[in-house]
């Protein structure tokens, strides 16, 4: 009966650990061949265990002291050979799902030790059963849904450190358990605080490694953001400012710029004097905007100007007598047509207000040629 006990408890843990590890890996075969390769190294391991077991004492089998685990590292060896990816990940997934496995392993063990000692290996059968139906939707809903995207995505140096990290972790668990039985000795003394510095150090690095490869991310979004001549926002920057702005149901305005005679500078200057243009431009309309005023270049001389409802017209006027701050090339300013909207006294949508900006802008500029040519 002990036996028997001992049986389903190692057999459940394997289940466990296996299911997790295949679900949770890219496979070079089909479902069913890796099961059956699986299933026969696991009848394999049954057939040794219950040999072993058969003619150990009954007393070391009522112990818990979790020896036999050790051999289920052997599982590695077809796991490496039926999944199609890189050896690192294939034991940093292995080893993750034991430190769960092990973990309910030691957690019923220390119950039913303190419930009842005497039938140990049996209640420790039905509180693993509970544990198991309780967490593992969660852990393996975990396993799936985070850490295997972030073993997937990470870089060499990070899934090293986190295979190391996983392998110190188990090695820990299994050391506790072992010290739990037969008490502490001089080596599990010596061990137990160098992988707690081992695995405190791996956490670190890891944290650190997923600090600068946030950061990196956040650089690069920046750049994407950022029109790379004036180092305005672009489009997509102020589409995301106004956006939040509405979501927000912030009262604000929207100003849409456009250069005149921009073509006469690109067409008579070049290219380079234009460029030269647009920057002086921003710079100089920089000067005197707000500190929660927004400012973008959203296509070649269009521009756009998200500031506070008050600040709108104010803003409209500077630009009535706008100057370079120091002309491009002896340049001057030729001027520019501005429209606006207000949100949400005039519209409640981006592509509204930007519409209505856009056709009061053309309003001007139309104004502008009428008089031109009286």
């Amino acid at each position: 009966m002990l036996l028997l006990v001992k049986i389903l408890l190692v057999l459940q843990m394997l289940v466990a650990n296996l299911h997790m590890t295949i679900k949770s890996s890219r496979l070079k075969r089909s479902m069913g061949a890796t099961l059956s390769v699986l299933f026969f190294v696991t009848a394999l391991f049954i057939v040794v265990f219950y040999l072993g077991a058969s003619i150990a004492p009954e007393e070391y089998l009522s112990k818990g002291d979790g020896l036999y685990l050790v051999f289920t590292l052997v599982y590695y060896i077809p796991l490496r050979f039926l999944t199609d990816q890189p050896a690192r990940n294939t034991l940093t997934i292995m080893a993750t799902a034991w430190v769960y496995t092990m973990f309910i392993y030691i957690i019923s063990h220390r119950i039913a030790f303190q419930f009842d000692p005497d039938n140990l290996q049996l209640y420790s059968l039905i509180l693993q059963t509970a544990f198991y139906l309780i967490t593992y939707r969660i852990y393996f809903r975990f396993m799936n849904d985070k850490f295997i995207y972030t073993v997937r995505n990470m870089d060499r140096v990070s899934i090293n450190i986190l295979m190391t990290l996983s392998v110190s972790t188990v090695s820990l668990l299994f050391l506790m358990n072992y010290s739990y039985v037969y008490g502490h000795t001089p080596f599990s003394e010596m061990i137990e605080p160098i992988l707690l510095i081992i695995i405190s150090t791996l956490s670190l690095q890891l944290a650190s490694s997923f600090v600068k490869s946030s950061k990196d991310a956040e650089s690069i979004v920046k750049r994407i953001r950022k029109d790379p001549l004036t180092r305005l926002g672009n489009r997509e920057a102020m589409m995301e400012d106004v956006n939040r702005r509405i979501s927000r149901d912030e009262v604000f305005g929207l100003i849409f710029a456009d250069l005149d005679r921009f073509k006469h500078v690109n067409d008579t200057y070049g290219h380079q004097a234009g460029d030269d243009y647009l920057v002086a431009f921003a710079n100089t309309t920089r000067t005197f905007l707000g500190q929660k005023d927004r400012f973008y270049r959203i296509s070649g001389d269009e521009f756009v100007i998200v500031c506070d409802y008050e600040s709108c017209h104010s803003l409209m006027k500077r630009f009535d007598n706008f100057k370079f701050l120091n002309d491009p090339r002896g340049i001057g300013f030729l001027g520019l047509s501005t429209g606006h909207a207000i949100y949400p006294k005039e519209e409640r949508e981006l592509v509204d207000l930007l519409s209505k900006a856009d056709e009061r802008m053309y309003q001007e500029k139309k104004r502008k040629h009428m008089e031109q040519a009286n």
